[in-house]
């Protein structure tokens, strides 16, 4: 990148962490009863492809604590067998966003 370029995130930069600028715009995650009731709802839903594709994604976010753009992109080569507990878990490798940018309070 230019020294220009480079200066101009720097700039930016310090004005976020002085909290300077544009108001964030990073959404709220779900809360245990809003997930409930999400779920609820999707189970809820009268076409069966749908009811189960999607209630089924969102609860194996849930269990891999992951973004939903992250377990929407896996590929089934990313699940493998665990061997040490075979009966009831599975290894799991998670894509990293791209787009993800962390933001503290």
């Amino acid at each position: 990148k230019s020294v220009q370029v480079n200066e101009l995130i720097k700039r930016i930069k310090k004005k976020e962490v002085r909290k300077q600028g544009k108001p964030s715009q990073a959404r709220e995650s779900f809360r245990e009863a809003e997930y409930e009731e999400a779920l609820t709802a999707l189970k809820a839903l009268e076409d069966v492809e749908i009811r189960l594709f999607t209630s089924a994604i969102f609860v194996f976010q849930m269990c891999l604590i992951a973004r939903i753009d992250d377990t929407a992109k896996m590929k089934h080569q990313e699940i493998k067998k665990n061997h040490s507990h075979a009966e009831y878990s599975v290894l799991v490798r998670l894509c990293w966003s791209k787009n993800v940018r962390e933001e503290r309070d």
